[in-house]
């Protein structure tokens, strides 16, 4: 559950370049696989949620692996919550590797009407590069 304080909600282009608006990318590679995966999740101007893998491992369905993702998204006043769910099957992830670990990064997008204007990120890898190597590690005890 991300949430976000934005004067101006704006997705102008959902989908592909759902990046250009506001927006959350998530994005996490494993060891287990070659490649890592980075998704859009978005608030479309019609209230309705948006969500679009733009990466995936080799040998992964990034298509499919979207469409899988729950997301619940929710505007009051200036703040927009995006909550997400992403099924272990679709990714290729299991309880497993959960406690052992992988790198995970999170960048917001922000587009005032007309331009994306900024972009803010965890740590550096989703903007630009794409160096899932910089992403923190995280594990989860069980």
């Amino acid at each position: 559950r991300i949430e976000v304080t934005d004067d101006v909600q704006a997705l102008p282009r959902p989908g592909d370049l759902q990046w250009e608006g506001d927006d959350v990318q998530v994005a996490f590679a494993s060891h287990l696989q070659s490649g890592h995966w980075e998704f859009g999740l978005g608030r479309r101007d019609d209230g309705a949620s948006d969500v679009v893998c733009w990466l995936a491992p080799v040998g992964m369905d990034g298509a499919a692996a979207a469409k899988s993702v729950v997301l619940k998204t929710e505007r009051k006043g200036s703040v927009t919550t995006y909550e997400a769910s992403f099924p272990y099957e679709a990714i290729g992830f299991g309880e497993k590797l959960m406690r052992q670990g992988f790198r995970f990064n999170v960048m917001l997008n922000d587009n005032d009407g007309t331009a994306r204007d900024a972009a803010i990120e965890i740590i550096r890898g989703n903007f630009g590069s794409k160096d899932a190597g910089l992403y923190p590690f995280v594990r989860f005890a069980k």
